[in-house]
């Protein structure tokens, strides 16, 4: 089965200290928000990564036609070829427990400057 994948674009961009995966369908995060009054955030399970859900994505915006961004876990992309590396687990468990990617979440809306006020 040959799957299509549509107007996907995505980048590595920094919340909260800590390099993270964006993929996005339909609408990038610095495209102007005037007229989007729609957006599915994809964020994933276990594993935190965009990777494993770039099909499903892409499904949800074929069938819905509304812009669609999956957000990485907080340390579960390294880009390749990167010589940045991720904040020591040790010495940083409070951005890599559950309260910490909490916040990455949150945080993750200051990076998207275009999502629609009412998110």
């Amino acid at each position: 089965m040959l799957i299509l994948i549509v107007s996907m674009n995505e980048a590595f961009v920094e919340v909260n200290g800590v390099r993270t995966k964006i993929a996005t369908w339909g609408r990038w995060i610095e495209e102007s928000p005037a007229t989007i009054k729609e957006l599915i955030i994809l964020i994933p399970g276990n594993p935190g990564v965009v990777g494993f859900y770039k099909q499903f994505a892409n499904s949800l915006y074929e069938k819905t036609d509304i812009p669609v961004w999956c957000l990485s876990h907080a340390g579960h992309n390294l880009a390749e070829n990167s010589i940045t590396k991720l904040p020591n687990f040790t010495e940083h468990r409070n951005l890599y427990g559950l309260k910490g990617q909490v916040k990455h979440k949150i945080s993750s809306k200051n990076i998207c400057h275009t999502m629609p006020k009412s998110i």
